[in-house]
């Protein structure tokens, strides 16, 4: 085998065990995250339940937000699992997707783009995706993001192919597999919309809108054809969307759009408001502890792409800022925002820096000083995550655990040895801090705060009472991972509720705030028939609210009939039902 086609199987096999180096740690020891990916599994578990493809719900309650693809992909992952022997509770199968999904879109990167931009560029463009803390975290979370992104990257591929070969008339590799590349747009454009609905479809009308400005031209879709490639988009989604419209009424598009995804342009919701701007300063966190040199290459390389001669690089280049600045410019103006908004943008970033990347020791004034600016906020967030990790540690165990300090001692080796060392060296020592620092911090450090995880300890708890089997009713934490952890059938209520669950079953267990006890008494005395044990106390914090929490757990029981040859006691308290 000779050197170069070693070279380019190496490539992809590296890029494949960076990947799973990077978002394996973790999978099954990190405890389920609300509310997001609480609700993701919990309604995931009820179509394995239900056996219903199209009526999604969480409880009782439609989940008309979202479309079913990322439904269906973990339970495809879950149903093996479960298969197999798993736990329904067990998360690594639900987690699957997410890494695949990553995994996927930093191997499609670097595939699709390859044959136009050189193994090289794209190699780097991968490694730069791989190693982003933003999508680390995706992948890590049983979530639509990290899917989407491979959806995104495959769109964008495609739409990268067709215009180069349209610029190269025909002659271009890109042209002659011309069917291939539209299948990948279309298929792509088809496969996003199943999994998060209007948002690969504006990213592709964005980045089409920029490319036509550009040439002052509709050439660019046109080279797409949309007919009749957009049956292609249609056949995906069409039989889906008839399917759930019917199903529930036609509030599915009314839900989706008119609920959820057109408020978010309008106002922020779920206390996700943030000025614009936000995604811009905060982008040297979002993508350490590779942002240091993605940033100023892809300043560098936009800079380049002003001076680059006509070709496939040229083309690449004018797609990859299509890509990132239209829908950059929305999602910093668009009032809600959350982090993983910007994912879908974070490989046009990696593309344009890898066309910058041997340009960064020879950078102009400019360059300099955005790599002074963002080499700060680096180092800032490379001090926060060093005394970060401790400081949590020691809230919740009381000392600094050896992975928390071994999270310190890997940011800050970095921060002190890498600023010197010439960008490969830099790129290296970046990606093997990642390696460390995520795995030590989703396989243990996070893991090992248990405050932050009440629902686990909840369940725990009554798991080992022998209580988990009878019916639950919660006040205090309203949060979706109670129900995946607790059972479908948790009540999730006020005092009011609780205490009328108690009155309506004879066995039962209540979970309700600590200082709420006395009033739970005095609204649903404890009947005759009927006694209540104390089972435990789990204090902690809701991290969804940023608030402590002190619940306790009672379990109601029945007593034994009494003999008849006994007197009956008096009691006060209202007769017992279910006993």
């Amino acid at each position: 085998m000779s050197d170069r086609r070693r070279t380019a199987l190496a490539r992809p096999l590296l890029l494949l065990l960076l990947c799973l180096a990077l978002y394996l740690p973790g999978l099954a020891s990190l405890p389920l995250t609300d509310r997001d990916e609480a609700r993701y599994v919990q309604a995931t578990r009820q179509m394995l339940a239900s056996g219903d493809l199209l009526d999604i719900r969480f409880q009782d309650s439609p989940r008309h937000k979202k479309p079913a693809g990322i439904y269906w992909l973990q339970a495809l992952s879950a149903g093996a699992a479960q298969r197999a022997g798993a736990p329904a509770t067990a998360m690594a199968p639900f987690r699957l997707v997410s890494v695949l999904g990553a995994t996927t879109a930093v191997l499609l990167l670097y595939g699709l783009f390859a044959p136009l931009i050189g193994a090289e560029q794209a190699f780097l463009a991968g490694l730069l995706l791989a190693g982003s803390l933003l999508l680390g975290i995706e992948a890590h979370l049983a979530k639509t993001d990290a899917t989407l992104l491979a959806a995104v990257v495959a769109m964008q591929g495609g739409l990268a192919r067709v215009v180069v070969g349209a610029e190269r008339g025909g002659e271009a590799a890109g042209e002659r597999a011309g069917w291939g590349s539209r299948a990948l747009f279309w298929g792509g454009l088809g496969v996003g919309m199943l999994i998060k609905g209007p948002v690969a479809p504006a990213v592709a009308g964005l980045t089409l809108a920029a490319l036509m400005g550009q040439q002052r031209s509709w050439r660019p879709l046109l080279a797409l054809r949309p007919w009749p490639w957009l049956l292609l988009t249609l056949a995906l989604v069409g039989p889906w969307l008839l399917a759930i419209q019917t199903v529930s009424q036609g509030g599915f598009l009314q839900e989706s759009l008119g609920r959820d995804f057109l408020p978010k342009l309008i106002e922020g919701q779920e206390s996700h408001g943030a000025p614009p701007g936000t995604y811009t300063l905060l982008a040297p966190l979002l993508l350490w502890p590779v942002s240091w040199l993605l940033l100023p290459a892809a300043w560098l390389g936009w800079r380049r792409h002003r001076h680059q001669p006509p070709g496939p690089k040229a083309a690449v280049g004018r797609v990859a800022l299509a890509w990132l600045l239209p829908a950059w410019l929305v999602f910093e103006l668009v009032p809600t925002k959350l982090p993983q908004y910007v994912l879908p943008l974070v490989p046009a970033l990696c593309l344009l820096a890898a066309a910058g990347f041997s340009d960064l020791p020879a950078r102009d004034r400019w360059g300099r000083r955005l790599s002074w600016l963002v080499g700060a906020l680096w180092a800032l967030g490379g001090v926060a995550l060093a005394l970060a990790a401790p400081i949590a540690s020691v809230w919740a165990l009381g000392r600094v655990s050896v992975a928390a300090a071994l999270v310190s001692v890997v940011c800050l080796a970095l921060l002190m040895g890498a600023p010197r060392r010439p960008p490969p060296q830099r790129l290296a020592l970046s990606l093997a801090a990642a390696v460390l620092v995520w795995g030590l911090l989703f396989q243990a450090v996070i893991p090992s705060l248990e405050p932050l995880w009440p629902a686990p300890r909840l369940a725990a708890l009554l798991q080992r009472e022998g209580a988990d089997a009878q019916p639950i009713a919660l006040a205090g934490f309203r949060e979706p991972s109670a129900v995946f952890l607790l059972g479908t059938d948790t009540l999730l209520t006020n005092l009011d509720g609780v205490a009328q669950h108690l009155d309506r079953h004879g066995e039962a267990v209540a979970i309700l705030p600590t200082a709420a006890l006395a009033e739970l008494e005095a609204l649903s005395p404890t009947a005759a028939s009927r006694e209540r044990r104390l089972l435990g106390r789990v204090r902690g914090l809701n991290i969804s609210k940023g608030r402590p929490l002190d619940l306790t757990v009672l379990e109601q029981r029945c007593l034994p009939t009494p003999s008849t040859d006994r007197p009956t006691p008096v009691s006060s308290a209202p007769p017992a039902r279910g006993c």
